[in-house]
């Protein structure tokens, strides 16, 4: 049995903000299929993430780009909202994050197995 962003998430009343998605992202559609309001915004259409912001939003989900991620969480926390950005552990594993997230709530979603995005298959 397979789970998605929206089993650890049940407040369908928020609006969810995908920053680095498009309309065709798995993300924007898993979602709304579940009943939740989102709003998404990408830089091929325009909207950088560390210079647009929706005009309103209660939390944000997204799976970022690898890079610029010490810059990603200092904007993300800068809206003093919640969030779930799937990453890699590895960028924890460092003394810059201790430092963005020393004085925060922060709790860790990890897996019992090794993620698989829909399309691919490891072997």
């Amino acid at each position: 049995m397979s789970s998605t962003i929206s089993d650890y998430y049940k407040h369908k009343e928020k609006t969810i903000w995908c920053p680095f998605d498009t309309e065709d992202s798995e993300f924007v559609k898993v979602l709304k299929e579940n009943g939740y309001k989102v709003i998404y915004s990408h830089i091929d259409y325009g909207q950088d993430f560390y210079k647009y912001e929706p005009e309103h939003f209660d939390l944000i989900i997204s799976n970022p780009p690898f890079t610029n991620k010490t810059e990603m969480f200092k904007r993300i926390l800068s809206f003093n909202k919640p969030f779930a950005i799937l990453m890699s552990v590895l960028y924890l594993n460092d003394g810059t994050p201790y430092r963005l997230f020393k004085d925060i709530d922060l709790q860790l979603l990890l897996f019992p197995k090794r993620m698989t995005f829909k399309g691919q298959t490891y072997t």
